[in-house]
């Protein structure tokens, strides 16, 4: 038997379901490992508690296969942390907001660099566009995209 035989397309390998009316959302995408749901009305909370480190969250990304894996390449998203909120009709596929990580060299043992970017979605946007609003890169520092307002004394070092 193949796998979507055994699951619809948009279920997930593993789900923990911690409302009491046993209820979820099924994911709107393909390949979930693993969707979480909390309690009614509460929020939903993820502990990953460490002692005497740190604790780590780490997303990892190669090219090619398991078996014959390829370096990121330049542009790659290597990771990603997005929102998506329920609207009328249902969910947007891209979500409102994410944070990106994105290769900025093809990786290999002397290149290795990464940037960091932020996505938002106007106020009062119709459609599905997301929009890249800052770059963090470590050669070029922080880059916005649009216009900075400053509430408070900005201090330049």
């Amino acid at each position: 038997m193949c796998s979507s035989d055994l699951f619809p397309s948009h279920d997930s390998a593993v789900s923990i379901i911690g409302s009491t009316s046993g209820n979820i959302q099924s994911p709107i995408n393909t390949g979930v490992m693993l969707q979480i749901t909390g309690q009614n009305g509460d929020p939903s909370r993820l502990y990953n508690d460490a002692i005497g480190g740190y604790s780590d969250f780490i997303a990892r990304r190669y090219n090619n296969s398991a078996s014959t894996p390829s370096p990121v390449l330049e542009s790659d998203e290597i990771a990603r942390f997005g929102i998506n909120g329920y609207k009328d009709g249902g969910w947007l596929n891209i979500g409102q907001a994410r944070i990106s990580f994105v290769s900025t060299d093809n990786q290999n043992n002397s290149n290795n660099g990464a940037k960091i970017e932020f996505w938002s979605t106007p106020k009062g946007n119709t459609t599905a566009n997301i929009t890249k609003v800052l770059n963090l890169d470590a050669s070029y520092g922080a880059n916005i995209i649009g216009n900075l307002s400053v509430t408070e004394t900005l201090l330049v070092m």
